[in-house]
């Protein structure tokens, strides 16, 4: 583990600097992820996932005392059943 001395004190590799202030990451484990499923009015069906990759916490804290925590987050989007009048270009050129 790497260490950083700073102001007087030792901080870790889990420890975050961000405009001045010292964030602290904090480990989670994922306990669901699920879909948000939407249906356009072009007739196309779309999934998405927001996938937390890191949370931080600082020493802000919110009116009723709670800490603040900043989120690092991955859209996975998923689209399916596009109209054929909307799709362009050949099967063998379309990203997969």
């Amino acid at each position: 583990m790497l260490f950083l001395y700073f102001n007087k004190k030792l901080y870790n590799t889990k420890h975050i600097f961000w405009k001045g202030e010292i964030m602290e990451e904090v480990d989670f484990d994922t306990i669901k992820e699920e879909w948000n499923e939407y249906k356009l009015r072009d007739g196309t069906s779309m999934k998405i996932k927001i996938v937390l990759v890191k949370v931080v916490r600082g020493d802000n804290y919110d009116q009723f005392g709670d800490p603040v925590y900043m989120v690092n987050t991955q859209n996975i989007v998923k689209v399916s059943n596009v109209p054929k009048k909307l799709k362009r270009g050949s099967e063998s050129s379309m990203v997969r």
